[in-house]
């Protein structure tokens, strides 16, 4: 079972169109429910709308596919973009960007674990960018809450390898992506005089990476960047 989280993004629909081929999927969204996906094979798709900057019973979603429940690859993808200055930032403001990027990525990894452990197996990844992890001005709270994955990812590879459970971070470049796609022609041009191979990565190399963290039980407690060099 995989469980996709931020399933609404453009790298979210397209992961659910390449993984759904494999395993079943629960797919958690926000505000637009993704479209009807072609899927003629005998896996399925399970949608669940979930606001993640409020609390959320993880236990009662997850519950209802309690005999689905193996081999379970948690992949979160859920992130909350904040540019402005700190001075400006509201504590409102704050607590919705840790809510959605760090503290739901927590809850739901509570409920996940129980039945990882029962079945002696299971994956997080994590995911977050080069350009949180770096700062930049304007992205200090966001930054924070995105880096803060990669303590609580070491500690989780550390609590629960023995159980088979490995933890690993994928910090993003730039990808060709709808988010990517809605900049201007000036700004992408920049952003891509950042990486040294002069160009956007591809979903192909993120599905590419999540099957290798999904098959390599050695691999744990890992940042792996996948930004092409910056």
């Amino acid at each position: 079972m995989l469980v996709i989280v931020g399933a609404s993004s453009g790298i979210g629909l397209s992961l659910i169109k390449s993984l759904s081929k494999h395993d079943d999927i629960i797919a958690f969204y926000n505000t637009n429910k993704p479209k009807a996906l072609k899927n003629s094979n005998k896996f399925k798709i399970y949608f669940e709308k979930v606001d993640l900057s409020k609390k959320n019973n993880f236990d009662k979603i997850f519950k209802k596919y309690e005999a689905k429940m193996k081999k379970v690859v948690c992949i979160n993808l859920a992130a909350k973009p904040l540019d402005k200055l700190l001075i400006n930032i509201s504590f409102k403001e704050v607590s919705k960007i840790f809510n959605i990027n760090t503290f739901s990525n927590i809850m739901i990894c509570k409920s996940l674990l129980k039945y990882m452990i029962a079945d002696n197996w299971g994956r997080l990844i994590h995911f977050t960018s080069t350009k949180a992890l770096k700062g930049d001005a304007g992205v200090s709270v966001y930054s924070s809450s995105k880096s803060s994955l990669l303590g609580y990812s070491n500690s989780l590879a550390k609590e629960y390898g023995r159980f088979n459970i490995t933890s690993n971070v994928i910090s993003l470049g730039y990808f060709n992506s709808p988010m990517w796609n809605r900049l201007s022609d000036k700004k992408k041009q920049k952003l891509l005089s950042e990486v040294p191979i002069k160009n956007t990565g591809n979903i192909q190399n993120i599905i590419k990476t999540i099957k290798f963290i999904k098959n390599t039980e050695y691999l744990n407690g890992s940042n792996i960047k996948l930004d092409g060099g910056i």
